[in-house]
C-alpha cells in the first residue's frame, strides 16, 4: 500500500478534531499509506484564544504542525494520486469553525 497517498487536514481549537485527525493518519500509516497530517491556519485572535485554556494549550501543543497550504498542500501529496483526502473542522454555533 506504498503507493497510496492520504492527507488529513483539520482544524481543532481545543483538541477534539486533532484526536480524530490524528487517529485517521495513524490508522493509515498502519495500513502502509503514506501521509501528510496538517492543520488549518488559525485565524482566531491571539486574545481569543488566550481566553480559553484549552484552545490555548492545545494551539501551544500543536505549533509544531505544519499548516496546510490550500492547493499547494495537496498538489505536494499528489492530488491526482491521492486516494483519501480527510478534512475536519469544529463546529461553532453550529457552523463549520
Amino acid at each position: 500500500m506504498n503507493d497510496v497517498k492520504v492527507a488529513v487536514i483539520y482544524y481543532s481549537a481545543t483538541g477534539g478534531v486533532f484526536a480524530l485527525a490524528e487517529a485517521a493518519a495513524k490508522a493509515a500509516e498502519v495500513a502502509g499509506a503514506q501521509v501528510r497530517l496538517r492543520k488549518v491556519r488559525e485565524l482566531a485572535p491571539a486574545e481569543a484564544i488566550a481566553s480559553n485554556e484549552s484552545w490555548g494549550a492545545h494551539a501551544a501543543a500543536t505549533q509544531k504542525i505544519a499548516e496546510a497550504t490550500g492547493d499547494t498542500e495537496l498538489a505536494a501529496v499528489g492530488f491526482q494520486a491521492t486516494r483519501a483526502v480527510t478534512i475536519g473542522t469544529a463546529l461553532r454555533k453550529g457552523l463549520a469553525a
